[in-house]
C-alpha cells in the first residue's frame, strides 16, 4: 500500500486503521471481518477519562489532517455557537 509523502502514519493510540483508511490513496475498501468480544475473564478494563480524551484528540487531528481548514471552520463556528448560547444562558439569570 503506498501512501501519499505529506501524509505519514501516526502509529500512537487506537485509530491506526482509521488513519491507514483515510490517508491510504485510492485504497480499495477493507473487507468485513466478524469479530466479537467476549466476557472478561479476569483485570480490568484500562479506560478512563485520560484514555478518552486522548482518542477524541487523536480523532480532532485526523479531521484536520483531511478536511484541512474546513475543519478549522467548522470547530470556530460551533465555538461561535457555544459562547452564545452561554451567552444568551448568562442573560436569562
Amino acid at each position: 500500500m503506498q501512501f501519499l509523502a505529506t501524509a505519514p502514519i501516526n502509529t500512537a493510540g487506537f485509530k491506526l486503521a482509521l488513519e491507514i483508511l483515510i490517508k491510504a490513496p485510492s485504497a480499495a475498501p477493507p473487507p468485513s471481518v466478524a469479530y466479537s468480544f467476549g466476557t472478561r475473564a479476569a483485570g480490568e478494563s484500562k479506560l478512563g477519562s485520560k484514555v478518552i480524551i486522548h482518542y477524541v484528540g487523536q480523532l480532532l487531528t485526523l479531521y484536520a489532517w483531511a478536511w484541512g481548514v474546513g475543519f478549522n471552520v467548522l470547530i470556530a463556528a460551533g465555538v461561535a455557537v457555544a459562547v452564545e448560547i452561554v451567552r444568551q444562558a448568562s442573560l436569562a439569570i
